[in-house]
This record gives C-alpha cells, structure tokens and sequence, in this order.
C-alpha cells in the first residue's frame, strides 16, 4: 500500500553527500546536499533516473557531457545500466531532487524546464514546465494571500497522456523520443470561492499515474485519503492512482512546490 506521507531515512551517499530517501512505490525519491568541492563517483544502476537542483549549482555528468544544473532551469534523465556521476565544483552548498524508478525507459537526455502561466500574484500557477521520457514535471509558486477579487476557477493541468517532449534535447543524437503515455493529473481549485480565502486552497487529482510533490519552500497542510499532514520545506507526499479523491492543498502562507507524474513498472516476480 502507497504511504502518501513517506518519512525520510537520512544517509550520506559519499564525503560532502548527504541525502534524503524516501520510499516511493517502484522506486525512491532523493533530496540531497553537495558540500562545495564534493563529488559522486561514477556509478550506475538498473534504475532510471531524473533530477534537477534545487538551491545552488551543481555539475551533472552524462557520457561524454558534464551538464551544469542550476535551480529549477534544466532536468536531466539517465538510462538504465548508464554511468553518471555529479560534482559541486561552486563555493555555495547545492541541493539537488533526483527520482531513481524502475522503468522500461532507455533515454538519456536533458529536459529544459519552460514557461508554464505564472508567476501571478493571487493565484498558484506553474511557472516551469517540462516532459520527459517518462515524467512531468511543474513548478508552483502558491501565493502568500488571496484576495476576494482574484476569485476565478482556475484549472492547471501538467500531464498530458500522449505529449511529445518539449525542450528537450537527447544527448545520444537522433531524433526527440515522444513521452510515454504518462500521466494525467491536474491541480486545480475545487470552485471559484475557494480563493476567497486567506490562505491558497488546490487540489491535486491523479488518474492512471504515480504523482508526488516535494515542498520546496514554505509550509503546506495537505490531505489525502482522509489522511491529513503539515508538511514543511522539503516534505515528500504521493497521490496513488488508486487514491479515491483528489488531494487537497492548503498553503500557509507564500510557498512553492515541485509536482511529478510518472507511470511506474511493476517489480517482475521471483521465479
């Protein structure tokens, strides 16, 4: 059963590296901190793997081509098997989010994030967008009040089932892969009186896909299944495709959120 509140279990992947994990269903979510001058090491796994910084700047190496990752600009996706490693060459410490999922997906690329509708000032818009092999991805800035003329329904969907990949750009050359039909969550207001309110009320629905958020700054009460959590910077929650209503978002105040949506794999049965 999906936990939709995981905890963390804090570990330091390598000297300079420490990491937030949390289990996710087929996979794990990480937040991590790279000291100035830290590296990782060179490694691979048989999961796929997307991220993107967080705070600071950090350079990724794929291949051949070290990327450099600044904050909610460009996400990067490793195949399968593939080596990859990370380095903070910078005098500022640096936070990354990465997703590491067991997935059919053989792409190796770098997605940029685009313009979503915002940033505005009364309703919580995505002002960053992206599509992967096999995610989306948006960025949410949430208001810090709502005033009762900004009262409107606003509907901000960040999966589309089928969508080709925008901005992206694959490292292997050829031509762009199209994303897999992945998706279908929205975040939108319940009706048009909710931003009457004084604090920025969502929700978050999700149909065939695995969808999760990370609370990148600010403060959060959210709801799903019955099951309520404050939930402050850096907290991780997980609307299951079973789940059988929407969640519910509240934002305290300013803050902003990442979004991602995924279609996830099965773990194959031991013979």
């Amino acid at each position: 059963m999906t936990t939709p509140f995981p905890q963390p279990c804090v570990r330091e992947l390598a000297p300079g590296l420490g990491a937030m994990e949390f289990a996710i269903p087929n996979g794990v979510l990480l937040i991590s901190t790279i000291e100035p001058g830290a590296d990782l090491p060179w490694h691979a796994h048989r999961e796929v793997q997307m991220g993107l910084c967080l705070a600071g700047e950090f350079t990724m190496k794929l291949r051949s081509q070290d990327v450099l990752l600044r904050p909610y600009t460009r996400a990067y996706c490793v195949a399968s098997d593939e080596s990859h490693a990370a380095q903070n060459l910078s005098e500022e410490l640096a936070i990354g989010l990465d997703l590491k999922l067991r997935n059919s997906s053989s792409v190796t690329s770098i997605v940029e994030l685009t313009a979503g509708m915002g940033p505005v000032h009364t309703t919580p818009e995505p002002i960053g967008v992206a599509a992967g092999p096999w995610f989306d991805l948006a960025h949410f800035i949430f208001p810090s009040s709502t005033s009762p003329a900004a009262r409107k329904f606003v509907r901000g969907c960040f999966c589309r089932p089928g969508r080709r990949q925008q901005g992206t750009r694959s490292l292997l050359g050829g031509p762009q892969q199209p994303t897999s039909n992945a998706a279908a969550g929205a975040l939108a207001a319940k009706t048009p009186d909710e931003f009457a309110s004084s604090r920025t009320r969502h929700v978050l629905r999700s149909t065939k896909a695995l969808t999760m958020g990370v609370i990148t700054e600010g403060e959060f009460s959210i709801t799903i299944d019955d099951k309520t959590s404050l939930c402050p910077r850096f907290s991780v929650f997980v609307v299951p495709p079973s789940s059988h209503s929407p969640a519910n978002i509240h934002a305290h105040g300013h803050g902003s959120l990442i979004t991602l949506s995924v279609v996830t794999e099965s773990e194959p049965e031991q013979e």
